[in-house]
């Protein structure tokens, strides 16, 4: 069986500073490996369904090559092959 690298889970609450200068988001993003960090988003916890789509546009104008939004909206979802 081969074994696959886990990675972290970072929740970042509604009140993180997004537009403006999302200093948090900009130390996550170095922490994961800056350009070469692969960035997973699960905005389950927002109501507003453009969530994943922003953090996106904010993760790639700091930099980051790889991101992606996993719309995860029941826990049956958690076991689907494509998330």
């Amino acid at each position: 069986m081969t074994q696959i690298e886990r990675g972290y889970i970072v929740p970042i609450g509604g009140a993180e500073e997004q537009t403006r200068g999302p200093a948090i988001l900009r130390e996550f993003a170095r922490v994961c490996g800056g350009r070469d960090a692969r960035i997973a988003i699960i905005p389950t916890a927002s109501q507003q369904p453009d969530a994943g789509l922003r953090y996106e546009r904010i993760f790639d104008d700091i930099g980051v090559r790889s991101t992606s939004t996993l719309h995860i909206e029941e826990r049956a979802d958690c076991n689907r092959d494509d998330i």
